[in-house]
Protein backbone atom coordinates (compact mmCIF):
# COMPACT_ATOMS: atom_id res chain seq x y z
CA UNK A 1 0.00 0.00 0.00
CA UNK A 2 1.08 3.60 0.35
CA UNK A 3 2.81 3.80 3.43
CA UNK A 4 5.69 1.42 1.29
CA UNK A 5 6.60 4.21 -0.88
CA UNK A 6 7.72 5.97 2.00
CA UNK A 7 11.31 7.16 1.53
CA UNK A 8 13.49 5.60 4.41
CA UNK A 9 17.31 5.73 4.10
CA UNK A 10 18.44 5.43 0.86
CA UNK A 11 15.54 3.68 -0.81
CA UNK A 12 12.08 3.02 -0.08
CA UNK A 13 9.98 1.14 2.65
CA UNK A 14 9.44 -1.65 0.44
CA UNK A 15 12.55 -2.03 -0.55
CA UNK A 16 13.52 -3.04 3.48
CA UNK A 17 10.65 -5.27 3.65
CA UNK A 18 11.74 -7.23 0.82
CA UNK A 19 15.32 -7.30 2.32
CA UNK A 20 13.70 -8.24 5.26
CA UNK A 21 11.45 -11.10 3.85
CA UNK A 22 14.63 -12.63 2.01
CA UNK A 23 16.35 -12.99 4.42
CA UNK A 24 14.28 -14.43 6.78
CA UNK A 25 12.78 -16.54 4.07
CA UNK A 26 16.51 -18.04 3.76
CA UNK A 27 17.07 -18.59 7.54
CA UNK A 28 13.72 -20.10 8.07
CA UNK A 29 13.90 -22.60 5.10
CA UNK A 30 17.77 -23.54 6.34
CA UNK A 31 15.71 -24.59 9.92
CA UNK A 32 13.40 -26.51 8.20
CA UNK A 33 10.25 -24.06 8.65
CA UNK A 34 7.71 -23.84 5.53
CA UNK A 35 7.63 -19.99 3.91
CA UNK A 36 4.74 -18.47 2.60
CA UNK A 37 4.90 -14.91 1.15
CA UNK A 38 1.99 -12.52 0.39
CA UNK A 39 2.61 -9.32 -0.86
CA UNK A 40 -0.63 -7.19 -0.29
CA UNK A 41 -2.69 -3.65 -0.66
CA UNK A 42 -6.60 -4.50 -1.83
CA UNK A 43 -5.52 -7.54 -4.06
CA UNK A 44 -2.20 -9.73 -3.99
CA UNK A 45 0.66 -8.41 -5.89
CA UNK A 46 2.75 -11.48 -4.78
CA UNK A 47 2.44 -14.87 -3.70
CA UNK A 48 4.88 -17.76 -2.93
CA UNK A 49 3.54 -20.93 -1.50
CA UNK A 50 4.59 -24.44 -1.51
CA UNK A 51 8.65 -23.79 -1.94
CA UNK A 52 11.07 -25.16 0.19
CA UNK A 53 14.62 -25.64 -0.06
CA UNK A 54 16.95 -24.17 -2.61
CA UNK A 55 14.10 -23.06 -4.76
CA UNK A 56 12.24 -20.93 -2.35
CA UNK A 57 14.76 -17.90 -2.47
CA UNK A 58 14.26 -17.79 -6.81
CA UNK A 59 10.60 -17.86 -5.78
CA UNK A 60 10.44 -15.49 -3.65
CA UNK A 61 12.99 -12.77 -5.67
CA UNK A 62 10.74 -13.82 -9.13
CA UNK A 63 7.58 -13.08 -7.27
CA UNK A 64 8.99 -9.36 -5.61
CA UNK A 65 10.69 -8.14 -8.56
CA UNK A 66 7.49 -7.14 -10.00
CA UNK A 67 6.13 -5.59 -7.44
CA UNK A 68 6.05 -1.66 -6.78
CA UNK A 69 4.69 0.51 -3.60
CA UNK A 70 0.60 1.06 -4.93
CA UNK A 71 -0.44 4.68 -3.21
CA UNK A 72 -3.51 2.84 -2.10
CA UNK A 73 -4.63 2.10 1.72
CA UNK A 74 -3.97 -1.14 2.32
CA UNK A 75 -7.26 -3.35 2.86
CA UNK A 76 -6.33 -5.00 6.37
CA UNK A 77 -9.22 -7.38 6.32
CA UNK A 78 -8.37 -8.97 2.78
CA UNK A 79 -4.99 -8.87 3.54
CA UNK A 80 -5.30 -10.74 7.11
CA UNK A 81 -7.64 -13.29 5.61
CA UNK A 82 -5.33 -13.99 2.96
CA UNK A 83 -2.74 -14.83 5.70
CA UNK A 84 -5.58 -16.70 7.76
CA UNK A 85 -6.05 -18.73 4.33
CA UNK A 86 -2.35 -19.88 5.16
CA UNK A 87 -2.02 -20.98 8.23
CA UNK A 88 -3.54 -23.79 9.71
CA UNK A 89 -1.32 -24.76 12.44
CA UNK A 90 0.89 -22.52 14.80
CA UNK A 91 2.96 -19.88 12.93
CA UNK A 92 5.11 -17.00 13.15
CA UNK A 93 3.15 -14.30 11.12
CA UNK A 94 5.43 -11.27 9.80
CA UNK A 95 3.53 -8.45 8.65
CA UNK A 96 6.09 -5.86 7.11
CA UNK A 97 4.31 -2.56 7.07
CA UNK A 98 4.46 1.18 8.68
CA UNK A 99 3.47 1.54 11.93
CA UNK A 100 1.80 5.30 11.11
CA UNK A 101 -0.39 7.70 13.69
CA UNK A 102 -2.79 5.52 15.71
CA UNK A 103 -5.61 7.39 13.52
CA UNK A 104 -3.93 6.25 10.41
CA UNK A 105 -3.52 2.65 11.64
CA UNK A 106 -6.79 2.04 12.81
CA UNK A 107 -7.73 -0.59 9.62
CA UNK A 108 -4.47 -2.57 10.40
CA UNK A 109 -5.10 -2.22 14.33
CA UNK A 110 -8.59 -3.74 14.10
CA UNK A 111 -7.80 -6.61 11.75
CA UNK A 112 -4.48 -7.29 14.03
CA UNK A 113 -6.63 -9.49 16.68
CA UNK A 114 -8.04 -12.10 14.04
CA UNK A 115 -4.48 -13.42 13.53
CA UNK A 116 -2.73 -12.83 17.20
CA UNK A 117 -5.84 -14.87 18.27
CA UNK A 118 -4.00 -18.25 15.90
CA UNK A 119 -0.57 -17.25 15.09
CA UNK A 120 2.65 -15.43 17.02
CA UNK A 121 2.73 -12.16 15.28
CA UNK A 122 5.21 -9.71 14.19
CA UNK A 123 5.30 -6.40 12.98
CA UNK A 124 8.29 -4.51 11.38
CA UNK A 125 8.59 -0.98 10.53
CA UNK A 126 11.67 0.40 8.77
CA UNK A 127 11.97 4.30 9.89
CA UNK A 128 14.23 6.75 9.06
CA UNK A 129 17.24 6.77 11.57
CA UNK A 130 16.89 10.07 13.83
CA UNK A 131 19.03 13.25 12.61
CA UNK A 132 21.75 14.29 15.05
CA UNK A 133 22.11 17.48 13.78
CA UNK A 134 24.63 19.97 14.81
CA UNK A 135 23.46 22.49 17.49
CA UNK A 136 25.86 25.41 16.56
CA UNK A 137 24.00 25.04 12.78
CA UNK A 138 20.26 24.89 13.86
CA UNK A 139 18.21 26.38 10.89
CA UNK A 140 14.88 26.88 11.52
CA UNK A 141 14.12 24.04 9.02
CA UNK A 142 16.52 21.94 10.92
CA UNK A 143 14.01 22.23 14.23
CA UNK A 144 10.94 21.83 12.37
CA UNK A 145 12.93 18.48 10.69
CA UNK A 146 13.58 17.57 14.61
CA UNK A 147 10.13 18.32 15.96
CA UNK A 148 8.52 16.31 12.85
CA UNK A 149 10.65 13.17 13.34
CA UNK A 150 10.18 13.11 17.56
CA UNK A 151 6.21 13.35 16.66
CA UNK A 152 6.37 10.90 13.98
CA UNK A 153 8.55 8.93 17.09
CA UNK A 154 5.46 9.13 18.88
CA UNK A 155 3.36 8.33 17.23
CA UNK A 156 4.81 5.49 15.95
CA UNK A 157 5.31 4.41 19.88
CA UNK A 158 1.63 4.59 19.84
CA UNK A 159 0.68 2.17 17.81
CA UNK A 160 3.46 -0.22 18.48
CA UNK A 161 1.93 -0.20 21.75
CA UNK A 162 -1.54 -0.74 20.68
CA UNK A 163 0.13 -3.74 18.42
CA UNK A 164 1.47 -5.16 21.88
CA UNK A 165 -1.85 -4.84 23.59
CA UNK A 166 -3.24 -6.87 20.80
CA UNK A 167 -1.02 -9.73 21.66
CA UNK A 168 1.38 -8.68 18.68
CA UNK A 169 5.75 -7.81 18.78
CA UNK A 170 7.34 -5.48 17.38
CA UNK A 171 10.75 -4.05 15.63
CA UNK A 172 11.12 -0.91 14.43
CA UNK A 173 14.43 0.15 13.02
CA UNK A 174 16.44 2.00 9.94
CA UNK A 175 15.96 0.33 6.70
CA UNK A 176 19.40 -0.75 6.86
CA UNK A 177 18.96 -2.46 10.70
CA UNK A 178 15.18 -3.69 9.93
CA UNK A 179 16.04 -7.18 7.95
CA UNK A 180 19.14 -8.52 10.58
CA UNK A 181 16.60 -7.32 13.73
CA UNK A 182 13.81 -9.17 12.00
CA UNK A 183 15.97 -12.20 11.55
CA UNK A 184 17.69 -11.91 15.21
CA UNK A 185 14.13 -11.56 16.02
CA UNK A 186 13.25 -15.09 14.68
CA UNK A 187 16.14 -16.98 15.90
CA UNK A 188 15.48 -15.89 19.28
CA UNK A 189 11.94 -17.09 19.43
CA UNK A 190 13.16 -20.52 17.67
CA UNK A 191 15.75 -20.88 20.45
CA UNK A 192 13.48 -20.23 22.87
CA UNK A 193 10.79 -22.85 21.84
CA UNK A 194 8.07 -20.52 20.65
CA UNK A 195 7.93 -21.29 17.61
Amino acid sequence: GRTAAARVGDGVRLDAAMESALLLGALATRAGDHVHLVMFDRVVRARVTGYDGSTLLPAMVDAMAPVDAQLIDTDWESATAQVRSLTTRPSLVVLLTAQDAVDSARGFLAALPALTARTRVLVGTATDAPANPDPAARTAEAVYLEAATERAARDAEAVAEAVRRAGGDVVTASADDLPPLIADRYLALKAAGRL
